[in-house]
């Protein structure tokens, strides 16, 4: 009720992935909360890592960060990122991620909001219900435009 009333909520790293249909890992197969139709399938083999750029239409500027995970996600419908470079969440598609209402869910660490100035100033202001100064991210700033020339 709380995600499909609007309020707002982040899950980052391999947090959201307790909320599609099911998790399908070498340990065996647990049922997810079922909020979401999606399903997961995590192996242990192998940890994929990555830095990554990702971009979403709510912000002008791309998103930095980094993405470590083990597993794929099958069946969403409205991926919140475009993926630059890095990992998706599948081996083949090119989105990240998961956005409903104002809900928000990606394996991206960074972390997210202090690496990502512009992402957290969307965030804020749609809280606040009003468009805030870019002045209160000025050191944030500095920091994300160091981090996108290093990874490009």
């Amino acid at each position: 009720e709380y995600i499909k009333s609007g309020k707002f909520a982040l899950f980052t790293g391999n947090a959201f992935e307790m909320l599609g249909k099911s998790i399908d890992s070498f340990l065996g197969e647990f049922e997810g909360l079922g909020i979401f139709d999606f399903t997961v399938l995590e192996q242990n083999k192998t940890r994929n890592t990555a830095d990554a750029i990702f971009s979403f239409e709510g912000v002008e500027k791309e998103l930095v960060g980094f993405v470590n995970k083990c597993s794929e996600i099958k069946g969403i419908e409205t991926p919140l990122f475009a993926v630059e470079r890095g990992l998706g969440n599948t081996k083949v598609e090119n989105t990240e991620g998961i956005i409903f209402n104002n809900f928000f869910g990606t394996h991206l660490t960074g972390p997210i909001l202090v690496k990502n100035p512009h992402f957290l100033k969307y965030i804020a202001s749609k809280l606040v219900g009003k468009d805030l100064s870019d002045e209160a991210f000025f050191y944030e700033k500095k920091g994300y435009e160091i981090t996108l020339k290093n990874l490009k």
